[in-house]
């Protein structure tokens, strides 16, 4: 207990000013550990995180890279579906 290695934080840019923002994300990438995070600040996510978990139809699927990461890959999905291409037919 002397060195954790996993932070889990919950929405934590909610009540903070631009200046503790950058700090927190300075410290989050200097970090070696895991960090387990729920947020809604897209530009947060895309700033300190490397892969997405998202809960979707009763599962958890895996997205590599930030939000904009998952937001395009979900776009893409979301066009391949509607071509008739089934989701799971790709890698």
């Amino acid at each position: 207990m002397e060195a954790p290695n996993i932070l889990i934080l919950d929405e934590p840019t909610n009540d903070l000013d631009i200046a503790t923002l950058t700090r927190l994300e300075d410290y989050l990438d200097s970090f070696e550990g895991i960090v387990i995070t729920v947020s809604h600040d897209r530009y947060f996510l895309d700033r300190v995180v490397s892969r997405i978990f998202c809960f979707e139809n009763g599962t958890i699927k895996q997205y590599e890279g930030g939000y904009t990461d998952y937001a395009n890959r979900k776009a893409a999905e979301g066009n391949t579906e509607s071509t008739g291409t089934a989701a799971a037919s790709q890698p």
